[in-house]
């Protein structure tokens, strides 16, 4: 077992809000506007293999699909070639949860974090989210909780859970997981 350390944090106050672009040529996000279960596990599997993201590699076609249409989708595009992405959740009054955000590892460390997070922020307000909030944990990109707190967010609540982690992470490019 592992100790994980998980940060639940928020946005509330529009004006905490640091939003940033990237100064790269040809960033696009575009909202996937049709539900494709096949689309969401790839994001999840490349985005998140290096980060041990394993609690829905097991989900069927069927659950991907139940979640599709609770979550909005946006793709990170750099010179049209897929980079990253964002699931977004409306959760009534509590506001919009991220629900997943991250980069494919060959965008990492170029600002487009911060821009992709700026987009999902931009998003989460326009559906009427007076709160934005999100979680990482101490498995996620060394990057996240700085980029996360840079754009405004507070944590609000830490907490340390022991977990199953694999010795190895099962990356996308993983025959078994």
């Amino acid at each position: 077992m592992t100790a994980v350390t998980i940060n639940h944090l928020e946005l509330l106050e529009s004006d905490a809000f640091h939003p940033k672009t990237s100064s790269l040529e040809g960033v696009t996000v575009t909202h996937a506007q049709v539900a494709s279960p096949e689309l969401q596990r790839f994001l999840y599997r490349a985005v998140g293999g290096d980060y041990h993201w394993t609690d829905k590699l097991n989900w069927s076609r069927t659950q991907w699909l139940e979640a599709c249409q609770r979550w909005e989708l946006h793709v990170l595009y750099v010179s049209g070639t897929m980079a990253g992405y964002f699931d977004l959740e409306p959760q009534g009054e509590a506001g919009v949860e991220i629900v997943y955000f991250g980069l494919l590892p060959d965008f990492a460390g170029k600002g487009l974090g911060a821009h992709l997070l700026s987009a999902a922020v931009t998003r989460a307000r326009a559906l009427g989210a007076a709160r934005v909030h999100v979680n990482t944990c101490s498995l996620d990109g060394v990057a996240a909780l700085r980029n996360y707190e840079a754009r405004g967010f507070k944590v609000y609540k830490t907490e340390v859970l022991e977990k199953e982690v694999a010795a190895v992470s099962p990356s996308f490019w993983a025959t078994t997981f």
